[in-house]
């Protein structure tokens, strides 16, 4: 039995758009992981190395992620306020990437096609919470937590 509000709260939340929101977000990253671990495979068997394979993902994954979970995902308003955001959220996926895969590939010994994937499935939540922040726009987790705190207060 749970007995925090919160977290039934929670659990309500996901029973309903929020369950929606998440299978779409699943389906779009595994469509965007996929699309990734080519590119990096393609880019380290091609000799040019993971790092530049992370690079390359990242030019080409962040404006398509971008416009499919605007779409598809949170079903909210593209601008050029939140694709920057998007982009610089994502960033922070080149080193996280790039740290992952010289630990599992490099120290670790796995071969760059479980290596990458792996490091796939690690980045995951991480892009969730971020993107759902970013993109939900008026029904963004912070600004409904901040408009809360604001009224307490008040």
């Amino acid at each position: 039995m749970i007995s925090s509000p919160a977290i039934q709260a929670a659990f309500q939340r996901l029973r309903g758009p929020e369950a929606l929101r998440l299978a779409r977000f699943a389906g779009v990253s595994l469509f965007c992981a996929a699309l990734h671990n080519l590119i990096v495979i393609g880019a380290t068997l091609a000799g040019w190395g993971y790092v530049a394979g992370a690079l390359l993902s990242y030019a080409v994954l962040v404006p398509t992620s971008y416009a499919i979970n605007v779409r598809v995902v949170f079903r909210s308003e593209a601008s050029v306020r939140s694709f920057l955001l998007f982009a610089a959220t994502l960033v922070l996926n080149v080193p996280g990437t790039v740290a992952l895969l010289f630990l599992f590939h490099d120290r670790m010994g796995a071969p760059i096609i479980m290596a990458s994937p792996a490091v796939s499935v690690v980045m995951f939540a991480w892009n969730y919470v971020a993107a759902r922040l970013i993109t939900a726009g008026d029904a963004s987790p912070v600004r409904l937590w901040a408009t809360r705190l604001s009224s307490r207060r008040a």
